[in-house]
């Protein structure tokens, strides 16, 4: 739900696009099973899912000029149904004494979803992620190092959108590490490149190049202990 407004300004005018989304609760389902595999092996396979999701917009235009009297003022496409499509997709995970490694691979039917024209248009995306994870030795409490967290991940798709019937590519590379402070307190960062190339008229492209930084903390307690004195 909420309010998204874009303005543009000039010496001689204001433009301003307001749209307004309706409440909506988007439900995710799943299952996953887990298994133990050898003395310190274990495998996680897991499927996850969504149904498609209409919800309503009312999307207003105005322009204003210089002086501030309002010269054009509409509403657009009143009470217009879009969606969020519905996917589906599934992962598998092995964990062994040091190291986890695991795929996940989602499909998302946005060819359900009207884009209003017919220049652009939505299709069908695919999207594979993989992941690896490695501690030196979470065990050995005589040195820190060993217990930090070394992670490495990437993850390619084909695009939601085809313009003049031509897709376009996204592909990212992601690197980090998870620092244990206390218990089950961490402090992780990660640093991510990822690239999309998007179709233009006449078969160019426009590439979007993106370079994220995420810091974060995440804090674990230990639930449903029964302490004992003696």
């Amino acid at each position: 739900m909420g309010q998204i407004t874009e303005t543009e300004v000039s010496d001689y005018w204001t433009a301003t696009n307001k749209s307004v989304c309706s409440i909506t609760a988007y439900p995710d389902f799943g299952i996953q099973y887990h298994r133990s595999v050898g003395k310190y092996g274990t495998l996680t396979a897991g499927v996850t899912g969504s149904y498609r999701k209409k919800f309503s917009m009312h999307n207003t235009y105005s322009l204003t000029d210089s002086d501030d009297s309002t010269t054009v003022s509409e509403t657009v496409h009143p009470g217009t149904d879009q969606s969020i499509p519905a996917y589906i997709g599934g992962g598998i995970s092995y964990s062994g004494r040091n190291f986890t490694v695991g795929a996940d691979y989602v499909f998302r039917k946005w060819s359900a979803v009207d884009s209003g024209t017919d220049f652009i248009q939505y299709k069908d995306m695919d999207k594979i992620t993989v992941g690896f994870s490695y501690t030196p030795d979470r065990y050995d409490v005589r040195k820190y190092w060993k217990h930090i967290k070394f992670l490495l991940g990437a993850s390619a798709d084909n695009s939601c959108l085809t313009v003049s019937g031509v897709s376009g590519f996204g592909w990212a590379v992601s690197a980090g590490m998870v620092l244990p402070v206390c218990n089950s307190t961490s402090v992780y960062w990660s640093l991510k490149f990822e690239r999309d190339a998007f179709p233009v008229y006449n078969r160019n492209t426009i590439t979007k190049n993106c370079l994220r930084l995420t810091v974060g903390v995440s804090f674990g307690e230990s639930w449903f202990v029964r302490k004992h004195y003696e």
